[in-house]
């Protein structure tokens, strides 16, 4: 974990070294190979391959420091390649280490502190640290420490237990002034043990080795002081050798040279030929590339393969003319490689990389701009001025008088970029579609940081002042795209339906530019008013939110659609209908003479659900479904739901953002309920709830505040805050008998406890006597069911397995599975959610098999009710469902965890 700084030049370079990985931008192919490096790693555990699975579907950079201190596969990963040095490993990690190092950035210490870590140190590298006070340490690893001296001692263990390995507590000195490159935060809020008080410092962090003695309970003290990069006697030739890479663009070469200089070729080679298999066939750099193969086999004594080398140089070069044109013609303006040409920043902007440039602005500037021209001709120029700029802005360059030769030279550059624009195919940078996206966009001219980018690389003369006519289109994709003023005016459709967006929102409408879906929550007369005034629409889809009882306004909506134009299906949410009521009357003589309507489905209340109950094995989306997101359509990772008939209303705990939301039947949104105010411990927020349900006595909600470690409960009418019920608990699901008796599971003490009203500590009716598989035993139970004898039924997820645990026994009885996690009718994978129907049969969220199951009283297999058809985003698959319900009609209602949405499945009437 140390490196003496005067003991290993090495030092210099892995600084050098992280610097340069923190730079190198991340590919799909380096994360693909880390998942796939991961998966073999933990081939048969499927705990790791769970978590690897989640992190791959639910990791987002903001969580990376949650992810970090979590027990599984990510930190252990991690944490072998940083200590073993395992620099393609690293190198595969680089995005997340860069998250790591952006998190601690943010969350920076802001007071100096004093921090602890004990560690168990054999004698000859505490002898190594003892002959060196006064020197300076660097670590090569993420650096964790705790605030609480008392933490670290205990973590040491029994002192008078003896070991072989002297005990080490150090004493760490940090001032926020000092970590100007290596930051370090307090990451408590944001670890997935918050109660830990842990302060993490990042990789390379360097620190003075103040003092080393031994106290009465015989623990070496290690006093140190963190330290910045300039107060070593390394500092000059790290900053110089850190200046080298700071004055390019970081690739893949750049990482070569790098671990060339450190001596290990073998990991040089293998990045240089790792950057040729993704450059164009075309590209310039080849030609660097093979050169430094072409040397660093000679270096190794390959000089067969080092002849090779430069015969494909030659051969690109004799394919490549222009390519090796433009590996001569350098001048002060351009950097080593020539697909990197750049013009010195101007307030802050400036374009290295050529191709990429031209591709997306060539076609629209090339017939109208003269490239850098005005370097040989102006000292400075304006930017033409914008219909919304008021005044032009000024873009000072100042620029050589150049002798004649350099004129030459100049001009034998800018032909080269004339002739690499001929090259360019213009298909890479031409709209593919002209569809509009957001209303925002509509009609913005190039500007501000565009065109002051397209300036400053370019240094433009455009007398027809063109510039100022290229306007932004964004396509359905999201894609951006430039167009000038003619192609912008061709696409009619774009100021059509802006046009019908102004309409729809003058009425208070809306319109999802993603699913095409007008919805317009105004009036009834004026919503037939709009119809007629519309005829671009071919679906309606109208919710019995309005008034259906209005026999004037079904009237006028069936003679409306059936008069207009383009309408071609129209759909009724027709509820609650009872026997003779006046809303069945008015609908059935509204629409017995309308042919136009060709389906009416009447619901029919279920008291009871049987053993041969079947549901429609496509659901569908009531709740979500938009992507992962905190917009008030979206959800992200669900995990668990209450379904509330009285109201027609689903709550669902929404976990990854901290929040409960109410989902009325038919809504397109939801309402923040309970949180909702960023991640927190305060009355008015949350910190991952887990799981909620409706205590109709007092009219409030109760919740699991999982990473809060409380019960909260939330007043349904003014429900601004919270209040604490039970603290101090790792509550994961809850529920409430007939006798209002609250029911909580604890996922870390492997129990589960019974408030009664007024109690404060509670009574433990599911006594887990420890993690493990013993019938007396949980490990991790999360979701829980009581039914009307107090039996209590509990997922206990990472044994595969539901137990069912009646009033007063010592152990429990397994119900649904009890073998190992598999995915047979006989087998369960981490299950979760779970409810008992009045048979006695047990309806399970089998999450890892992406299925609902159910296992009748008795039966030693359970039967697929709905999924089963592999991990997906179809309606009749799951990713990961984690809590399931039915409503008084017998639908089905499942969180689809993985998906973000909440999926319906009526219940099969054939």
């Amino acid at each position: 974990m140390f490196e003496d700084l005067f003991l290993h030049f090495q030092f210099v370079f892995s600084q050098v070294l992280i610097d340069c990985l923190l730079r190198l931008k991340s590919t799909e192919i380096d994360k693909n190979e880390l998942i796939n490096c991961c998966q073999n790693e933990y081939e048969g555990n499927s705990w790791q391959l769970n978590n690897l699975h989640e992190f791959e579907k639910d990791y987002t950079p903001d969580k990376v420091v949650w992810w970090y201190t979590r027990e599984s596969f990510f930190y252990k990963t991690l944490n072998a390649a940083l200590r073993t040095q395992n620099i393609h490993m690293i190198f595969l990690f680089r995005t997340f280490i860069y998250d790591i190092y952006r998190q601690l950035q943010k969350y920076q210490s802001k007071h100096p502190l004093q921090v602890y870590r004990s560690q168990l140190m054999s004698w000859d590298e505490l002898d190594s640290l003892k002959n060196n006070i006064g020197q300076y340490i660097s670590i090569n690893s993420m650096f964790s420490t705790s605030k609480q001296r008392t933490t670290a001692l205990f973590l040491l263990g029994d002192i008078t237990t003896k070991s072989d390995l002297e005990r080490v507590l150090f004493e760490i000195d940090a001032d926020p002034k000092i970590a100007t490159t290596k930051p370090f935060a307090d990451i408590s809020k944001h670890s997935y043990f918050p109660d830990e008080s842990e302060v993490l410092f990042m990789i390379g962090s360097i620190f003075r080795l103040n003092n080393i003695k031994r106290n009465g309970d015989q623990i070496w003290i290690i006093k140190m002081t963190l330290c910045n990069d300039n107060e070593h006697d390394l500092k000059q030739v790290l900053m110089y050798m850190k200046q080298q890479i700071e004055n390019e663009e970081i690739n893949l070469r750049t990482l070569g040279n790098v671990l060339w200089e450190m001596g290990k070729f073998d990991l040089a080679e293998k990045y240089f030929i790792r950057l040729l298999k993704q450059l164009p066939s075309d590209d310039p750099l080849h030609i660097s590339l093979y050169e430094d193969l072409g040397k660093l086999a000679s270096q190794r004594g390959a000089y067969d393969m080092s002849m090779k080398w430069r015969q494909k140089l030659l051969t690109f070069k004799e394919e490549n003319l222009l390519a090796t044109n433009a590996s001569v013609n350098k001048t002060n303006n351009s950097i080593d490689e020539p697909d990197k040409m750049h013009v010195a920043p101007h307030n802050g902007y400036s374009i290295k990389n050529t191709r990429e440039f031209i591709i997306r602005y060539g076609p629209y500037l090339r017939t109208t701009l003269k490239i850098t021209q005005v370097l040989l001709k102006l000292e400075s120029f304006v930017i033409p001025q914008l219909d919304s700029v008021s005044d032009p802005v000024d873009t000072d360059i100042d620029t050589m008088l150049p002798i004649l030769d350099k004129q030459k030279e100049m001009e034998q550059q800018l032909n080269l970029v004339g002739k690499l624009l001929d090259r360019v195919d213009h298909r890479w940078a031409q709209p593919k579609s002209t569809i509009f996206g957001q209303h925002k966009s509509r009609g913005v001219p190039l500007q501000g940081a565009d065109l002051r980018e397209v300036e400053t690389y370019l240094s433009v003369v455009d007398n027809k002042h063109s510039l100022g006519n290229l306007y932004r289109t964004v396509t359905v994709d999201g894609h951006v795209h430039w167009v000038c003023r003619e192609h912008y005016d061709d696409i009619s459709f774009n100021n059509a339906m802006f046009k019908y967006i102004d309409q729809l929102e003058a009425m208070g409408g809306e319109f999802d530019t993603k699913t095409k879906e007008a919805v317009v929550p105004s009036t009834l007369s004026r919503f037939c008013e709009m119809l007629k005034t519309n005829q671009t629409l071919k679906e309606i889809d109208i919710m019995d939110q309005t008034g259906f009882e209005d026999e004037t306004f079904i009237v006028n909506l069936l003679n409306t659609v059936k008069e207009h134009k383009s309408i071609k299906h129209l759909s009724l949410h027709v509820k609650n209908i009872q026997q003779s009521d006046r809303k069945e009357a008015s609908l059935s003589e509204s629409l017995k003479n309308h042919q136009f309507i060709s389906r009416l489905r009447q619901s029919i209340i279920f008291n009871h659900i049987n053993i041969n109950t079947k549901w429609k094995q496509h659901g569908v989306t009531i709740a979500g479904g938009n992507g992962r997101g905190n917009q008030l359509n979206q959800l992200s990772r669900p995990q668990g739901i209450y379904v509330n008939d009285d109201h027609q209303t689903i709550y669902i705990a929404d976990f990854g953002n901290d929040r409960i939301v109410e989902w009325k039947y038919g809504a397109k949104n939801g309402q923040v309920v309970a949180g909702g105010n960023e991640k927190g411990d305060r009355s008015d927020q949350l910190n991952y709830p887990t799981d909620v349900i409706v205590d109709k006595k007092n009219n409030s909600l109760i919740i699991c505040d999982y990473g809060n470690k409380r019960l909260v409960r939330w007043s349904r009418q003014n429900g601004e805050n919270g209040e604490t019920i039970i603290s101090d608990i790792h509550c994961y699901g809850l529920t409430i008998d007939k006798n209002v008796d609250l029911y909580v599971s604890d996922y870390v003490k492997n129990e589960v406890r019974r408030w009664k009203q007024g109690e404060k500590e509670g009574t433990i009716v599911v006594r887990g006597n420890g993690k493990g598989k013993h019938l007396n035993q949980f490990h991790c139970p999360t979701h829980i069911f009581v039914d009307k004898d107090h039996s209590v039924y509990v997922s206990d997820s990472f044994n595969n397995r539901v137990m069912k645990w009646m009033k007063g026994a010592k152990e429990g009885i397994v119900v649904a599975s009890g073998k190992d996690e598999g995915n047979s009718l006989t087998q369960l994978s981490y299950p979760w959610g779970v409810v008992v129907d009045h048979l006695g049969n047990v309806y399970v969220a089998d999450s890892n098999n992406h299925r609902i199951m159910r296992w009748c009283e008795g039966s030693c297999e359970g039967s697929i009710v709905v999924g089963g058809n592999g991990e997906g985003e179809q309606s009749n698959q799951f990713n990961r469902p984690m809590d399931l319900s039915f409503d008084v009609q017998g639908n089905l209602y499942v969180v689809d965890h993985g998906n973000h949405r909440i999926q319906k499945f009526y219940i099969d009437l054939n």
